[in-house]
């Protein structure tokens, strides 16, 4: 659990930052979401269930 709540952390402090009026370059934007890749490939490595874009979309629809 430990790299979700690294990404929790990651996103919280983006939060902050755009809360603040800052805004991201592209490479910063870039660099999100390769992580956000490499901690979805870790948890379906390690067997977690993870849950895909179009799940979500369907899920919020009914």
């Amino acid at each position: 659990m430990k790299l979700l709540e690294f990404m929790a952390a990651e996103l919280d402090d983006w939060e902050a930052r755009l809360d603040a009026g800052e805004k991201p370059g592209l490479a910063e934007l870039s660099r999100l979401a390769r992580t956000a890749r490499k901690v979805h490939r870790a948890l379906e490595k390690n067997g977690l269930p993870v849950l895909m874009p179009e799940q979500n979309a369907a899920s919020d629809a009914q």
